[in-house]
């Protein structure tokens, strides 16, 4: 008995140590739950931005540096960066040119020759061009011979201008130019609606595309506009120009200026006109007949050709009248994009125009001497016999 009572208390005690620590186990977990609570209220967000770079431009331009201080390391980075070639280069040639006109080139030989080498393809040569280390263009073919075309590199200048050319400018048109053109002045005075073709692939577009959306496209530059005709207006002017365009009608477009010159409804534009000539394989034959159906068309209305008018019907021979008829030909010809088959005439025309307003007597021998082409008399050569001999060998 004695020994089952003494268990008991002994359970009793471990029982009342097992709550005691339970208790006290409670109480620190509460403990550091406040001690939690607390922390997370004094804990702030704190929002960061990552940001991944990537170089888009890893060539730097090393061209520009002294070659004595960039290493064969460098080179072969710059050379693969440059033409994604996986093995490093067999030479490099990094130099200066000054002059006229002053530049840097950066050239580099492969140790591979291209698979391609001696395929025809569009692609020229691999040398690039900068100015002032800004990209202009990819493969310029004028830079290195064809048969060199293997060699890769970049050639940087700051004498060539950024901007266009003066001479690719005065060929170029902008949509300003073209709406302040003579062609269409009446149409735009009567409100009529005109698309403005100013790229050179319309001229191709247009070609095959003659309706839109039901609606025919007719070329203010070509004839195909219906609108009352001067008869008498037109023989006059047809008269002096018999050779010169193909027929001259009354323009319902011309509003300010005298005349203009339009094609032929199957005839080339000015601008198909300048493409086709510069042509290497061309059809003269082809060119001229298709070239030379040119339509002048004249307003009426206009100060110019009203005064042409009554100084044909006073005299119709008289040189200076035709002179002042083909004058605003001309220089149609030339506001309409084409260009003059002698321009020597057109200026010797000019000359007797201004002749003429200042009071000058067209058989001014000062004049007529300034004209004339310098004939010398050439001394006897020596050994003429022998050039002849020569000559007729070849």
């Amino acid at each position: 008995m004695k020994l089952k009572k003494r268990r008991r208390k002994r359970k009793r005690k471990k029982r009342r140590k097992l709550k005691i620590e339970d208790v006290e186990d409670v109480g620190s977990d509460e403990e550091e739950d406040d001690k939690k609570d607390g922390d997370k209220k004094k804990k702030k967000k704190i929002k960061e931005k990552y940001i991944d770079e990537e170089e888009l431009n890893k060539t730097k331009p090393i061209w520009t540096r002294n070659p004595d201080d960039i290493t064969t390391e460098e080179y072969g980075e710059f050379n693969k960066s440059l033409t994604n070639d996986w093995e490093d280069h067999l030479a490099s040639k990094n130099f200066s040119v000054e002059g006229q006109l002053e530049f840097r080139a950066l050239l580099f030989v492969p140790r591979r020759a291209p698979f391609d080498l001696f395929e025809n393809r569009k692609k020229k040569n691999n040398i690039k061009l900068y100015v002032c280390r800004v990209f202009i263009m990819d493969n310029c073919e004028e830079l290195i011979h064809e048969y060199l075309h293997f060699i890769r590199g970049v050639v940087d200048s700051e004498d060539l201008l950024l901007n266009i050319s003066r001479e690719m400018l005065q060929q170029s048109e902008t949509k300003e130019q073209v709406a302040h053109s003579a062609f269409v002045e009446r149409l735009r005075k009567h409100g009529l609606k005109v698309i403005y073709m100013i790229e050179p692939i319309d001229e191709y577009c247009v070609q095959q595309l003659k309706e839109f959306e039901g609606k025919t496209l007719v070329s203010v530059t070509k004839d195909g506009l219906e609108l009352p005709e001067d008869e008498e207006e037109k023989k006059k002017q047809e008269d002096i120009l018999e050779k010169k365009v193909e027929k001259v009608v009354v323009s319902n477009k011309l509003v300010t200026s005298p005349c203009c010159i339009v094609t032929s409804m199957y005839g080339w534009t000015a601008n198909m006109e300048r493409i086709m000539k510069a042509q290497a394989l061309r059809d003269n034959l082809t060119t001229g007949y298709v070239a030379a159906k040119k339509h002048l068309e004249i307003n009426p209305d206009h100060s110019i050709i009203e005064t042409l008018r009554q100084k044909a019907d006073a005299d119709k021979n008289d040189k200076s009248v035709k002179d002042l008829v083909i004058l605003p030909y001309e220089t149609a010809l030339l506001s309409s994009g084409f260009c003059l088959k002698d321009p020597q005439t057109h200026s010797n025309r000019i000359y007797r125009m201004i002749k003429l307003g200042l009071g000058i007597d067209e058989d001014d021998s000062t004049t007529e001497e300034l004209n004339q082409p310098v004939t010398e008399e050439m001394p006897p050569l020596e050994g003429d016999e022998d050039s002849s001999r020569i000559e007729e060998v070849d």
